[in-house]
């Protein structure tokens, strides 16, 4: 995958969980209230997607990789900022975040056809 594609398509799905994070708690989904419950988020899985890009890992480990390094940076972040973090919201939030960024890996890869293995006849 490529690192832009993949880096814009992650950052996307991190707005989006902030976005209906907010929304099923009726809070505002203005700018500055979807930045502030984004921002660790997204840059965790931002620099998570581009280190797992830049590895040369299979579609699921890059997806994991990003996965944790989202969640975790992401947590840790917004508890630096202040924030908080309840087992409820670390739980959900894990879950949420698993589906978007492991889950377009997954359908990518299956719509695009993994490729066929080609044995090595040379020794």
């Amino acid at each position: 995958m490529r690192i832009l594609g993949s880096l814009a398509l992650d950052i996307v799905l991190v707005v989006v969980f902030a976005v209906i994070g907010r929304a099923s708690h009726a809070e505002s989904l203005d700018l500055a209230g979807i930045s502030t419950t984004a921002w660790p988020f997204v840059l965790s899985a931002a620099l998570g997607s581009v280190v797992a890009s830049w590895r040369n890992w299979p579609w699921w480990v890059q997806g994991l990789f990003v996965w944790m390094v989202a969640l975790v940076g992401g947590m840790a972040l917004r508890i630096a900022g202040g924030g908080s973090t309840a087992p409820g919201f670390v739980i959900v939030g894990g879950v949420s975040l698993a589906v978007f960024l492991i889950g377009w890996r997954a359908l990518a890869r299956k719509r695009l056809g993994a490729p066929v293995p080609t044995p090595d006849l040379m020794p």
